[in-house]
Order: structure tokens, then C-alpha cells, then sequence
């Protein structure tokens, strides 16, 4: 009988233990249903996506672009005096890589580019065998271009990814007489705002090689060794540069959605 009532009461106290957990549970379910589940954290509003359509230079066209659905430029034009001058044709390959470039209608240069990637570098063959070569970092982003006519471009970059010196060594255009090469070296300032090709997602050593240096954030100053300039933003509502100014020139940027 001891033995007996001490195992009724063990087994009552566990009921009422659990009992008492079950209650808890139900209040606490009966809590989240009415406060609309609080352990849920709120959905945070996603970055709008803007891909370049348009670029105007003192509201004249100077480039359009076209992209594929994996938001990588397949077709751009040059624009001259709002007349089209130059058409630029990419085409990937299997791992998202550019392979080649058609240049066609450009006066004076052969008309494919094609690429070959080698160990930490791109090679371009022009149709006359004539190269480019692009050495990588690690990121994919150019540390030098050698261009096939012997000039060469150098760049370092800050921890954002945006370059912040620049040297370029380009052929002598002004004597033909003689070949040589005139040095100048860059350096660069930028905001914290989206590039106008900061959503693209052409491969970073072929945007800097042929579109453009700026592919993170804008730049918004520049020094050489003889001077500086200065470049002035507006920004439309997703964080995208929409104008430029520098000077008495003015560029505008048109987007699309992808």
C-alpha cells in the first residue's frame, strides 16, 4: 500500500508536470497566432536590377547596348553624331567567358577578335594574328593589358574593386616617323553609388579591357601628373548614376530592367 501510494503519487506529479508543459505550449502557440507569428523576421525589400540601355553625351547617343537574359552586353553601337558608326558584337562561351569580339564596321581593324583563356591571362588573336594580352588577378580583374601594337595599360584597386592607378603606355601617334610611346599615369577617386554597369555581369576583365573602367562605383575625380578633373553625379531612385558632369560635357544614362 506505501509502495503503491508513493508510485500514485510520482505518477500523479509527473501528470501534472506535464500538464502544466502542455499548457505552456499552448499558450505560447496561442501567442504567436495572435501577435502573427513573431519569430518570423520581416522580408527585406530586394535591390532593384538596371541594366544600361542608353548613353548620351550632351543629349546626343553615343552608346546602346544589348544583353542576353544571364545580364551579359552581347551587342553595343557606337554612336557618331546620333548616326550609328560602330556595331560590337560578343559571343560567350559555355562557362559565362567572352569568346569572341566581332568588330565589324570599324575602319582599319581586322574584323573577329577571338579569346583563348591560359593560365593567369587572356589572349585576344586579332583575324590578322596580331594579339592582346590581358593578365589576371585572382578576382578576374586585369592588372595589365599589353596591346598588340606594344602599348600597355597597368592598374591597381582598392578593396571595393575600383581602380585607383592607372598607367597607360600608348603609341605616339603625333611622328610617324618613329615609333615611341608616351607614359601617363592616373589616379582616381570615386563615390559609393552604383556604376551604370555595376549590375552587368559581363566578365570584369573583358568590361575594363573594351567598355570602360568604371564597373563598381562612379568616379568622381582624377589626377594626372599636369592635372585633375572633377565629375559631378545625380542618381535616380535604385542608387544608379542617371547624370554626369565634367566641365562643359554632360553624359546620361538610360536603364532597362532585365
Amino acid at each position: 500500500m506505501y509502495i503503491c501510494s508513493i508510485n500514485d503519487q510520482i505518477k500523479t506529479m509527473k501528470t501534472m508536470k506535464n500538464l502544466f508543459i502542455l499548457g505552456c505550449v499552448a499558450l505560447m502557440i496561442a501567442g504567436c497566432e495572435a501577435t502573427g507569428n513573431l519569430d518570423v523576421p520581416e522580408e527585406e525589400d530586394e535591390e532593384e536590377v538596371l541594366l544600361l540601355k542608353e548613353e548620351y553625351k550632351n543629349d546626343e547617343l553615343s552608346r546602346e547596348f544589348e544583353y542576353n537574359s544571364d545580364q551579359q552586353i552581347t551587342k553595343y553601337f557606337i554612336y557618331e553624331n546620333n548616326k550609328k558608326k560602330y556595331t560590337r558584337t560578343i559571343s560567350y562561351n559555355g562557362d559565362d567567358d567572352v569568346q569572341s569580339l566581332d568588330l565589324n564596321g570599324s575602319s582599319g581593324y581586322p574584323y573577329v577578335l577571338n579569346f583563348a583563356r591560359r593560365s593567369g591571362m587572356i589572349v585576344g588573336t586579332y583575324s590578322d594574328n596580331d594579339t592582346d594580352t590581358i593578365f589576371l588577378n585572382n578576382d578576374g580583374t586585369p592588372r595589365e593589358i599589353r596591346w598588340y601594337n606594344g602599348g600597355y595599360d597597368r592598374y591597381t584597386y582598392n578593396a571595393a574593386g575600383n581602380i585607383m592607378q592607372h598607367i597607360a603606355v600608348e603609341r605616339d601617334t603625333t611622328n610617324s616617323s618613329t615609333i615611341s610611346y608616351v607614359t601617363t599615369k592616373y589616379g582616381y577617386d570615386y563615390d559609393d553609388k552604383k556604376s551604370p554597369f555595376y549590375s552587368c555581369k559581363t566578365p570584369l576583365w573583358f568590361l575594363i579591357y573594351r567598355i570602360g573602367n568604371e564597373y563598381q562605383n562612379n568616379l568622381k575625380g582624377v589626377k594626372t601628373e599636369t592635372g585633375q578633373g572633377t565629375f559631378t553625379y545625380t542618381y535616380n531612385s535604385s542608387g544608379y548614376a542617371s547624370t554626369c558632369e565634367a566641365g562643359n560635357t554632360e553624359w546620361r544614362y538610360e536603364y532597362i530592367k532585365p
